[in-house]
């Protein structure tokens, strides 16, 4: 019988982990990182939803004309892929529009 052991990982901090066999991917994950602004997540959710509509449109209609399942397969994991790239690092154009906070307020010592 085996146990989950959950794995604590702490982005800014570096990589704590108990497995040292699995610190390579999380090293080469970890290059995808990075700050994005609100209207940066709606636009990376936009463009995430549009391009599993597309791309399983096209995977399903191209395997259903060719009568073939290893097309609707490979169109599908072609369009993982795209939305990968697409989404996943954080592109300039997901953080065009920063957080602008407020100044603290300085305490008046009377």
């Amino acid at each position: 019988m085996q146990y989950f052991i959950p794995i604590t990982i702490r982005i800014h901090e570096g990589l704590n982990l108990k497995n040292k066999n699995i610190t390579p991917m999380f090293s080469f994950c970890k290059n995808f990182i990075g700050k994005i602004d609100y209207k940066g997540q709606k636009l990376a959710k936009r463009n995430t939803h549009l391009i599993y509509v597309i791309g399983y449109f096209i995977a399903l209609l191209f395997g259903f004309v060719m009568s073939n399942l290893y097309y609707t397969l490979i169109f599908s994991i072609l369009t993982n892929i795209v939305a990968f790239v697409v989404v996943c690092p954080s592109w300039s154009f997901y953080n065009r529009n920063p957080i602008k906070f407020k100044e603290a307020k300085k305490e008046k010592n009377e």
